[in-house]
């Protein structure tokens, strides 16, 4: 197994495997680096490029991944409670199924990102860019996505159960069947959202920005009761 602690460390055996690459006749513009399980446990990476890495399976948790470069990275099922990925790129990455507890990712970029089944409880995700993103059946429970960008993200069944999302704009963002119990959505873009069939109970809503915003019309029953009919004409309900 790879055990790697250090930015020096990971340098040595990018370069070893580069040497393996090429003596295999393989072309240089084509190498990425291959760190499957490997083990990076509270390892020190602030800044490191780990373009197209893969990960798969890695576990580094606890590490200090600040400002690192991830873009197309293939970190599925890869282990990252509590590390500190604050400001890394994470565009068009794999995360199925990755184990992101705790972890912070303050201002990180998840543009295009796969994030299906992902584990995201508790995570911080202020100012995280989550546009297009698929978090589809991800579980978001009481996680920090305070001024968030989730345009167009695909939330179809995720769990965002007590989940501070004020301030975020989901404008055009896919929410059917997902559980919004609890959540704090004060000052939320919903412009053109799908939320059929999410579970809105004790959902938090002032100041919400409803435009065309779609559910079904036994959801817009049940919201008319609580809400100014100002506030339920931004409901498109089918």
């Amino acid at each position: 197994m790879i055990k790697i602690r250090t930015i020096e460390e990971l340098e040595a055996d990018r370069s070893r495997q580069r040497k393996t690459w090429i003596e295999a006749g393989k072309t240089e513009d084509q190498f990425y680096l291959m760190l499957e399980g490997a083990d990076l446990i509270r390892a020190n990476l602030i800044g490191a490029d780990l373009i197209g890495a893969n990960l798969s399976g890695a576990d580094l948790s606890g590490a200090d991944l600040i400002h690192v470069c991830l873009i197309r990275a293939n970190l599925s099922g890869a282990d990252l409670i509590r590390a500190d990925l604050t400001l890394s790129d994470f565009s068009e990455a794999n995360l199925t199924e990755a184990g992101l507890i705790g972890a912070n990712f303050y201002g990180a970029n998840f543009s295009k990102a796969d994030l299906r089944g992902s584990n995201l409880i508790r995570a911080n995700l202020i100012r995280a860019n989550l546009s297009e993103a698929d978090l589809s059946g991800a579980y978001l429970s009481g996680a920090d996505l305070i001024q968030a960008s989730l345009i167009r993200a695909n939330l179809s069944g995720a769990d965002l159960s007590r989940a501070d999302l004020s301030g975020a704009n989901l404008s055009g963002a896919n929410l059917t069947g997902a559980i919004l119990t609890g959540a704090k959505l004060n000052g939320a873009d919903l412009s053109g959202a799908d939320l059929t069939g999410a579970n809105l109970s004790e959902a938090k809503l002032r100041d919400v920005r409803i435009k065309n915003t779609i559910i079904t019309q036994s959801q817009y029953d049940e919201l008319k009761k609580l809400y100014s009919h100002e506030f339920m004409s931004g409901f498109k309900p089918e």
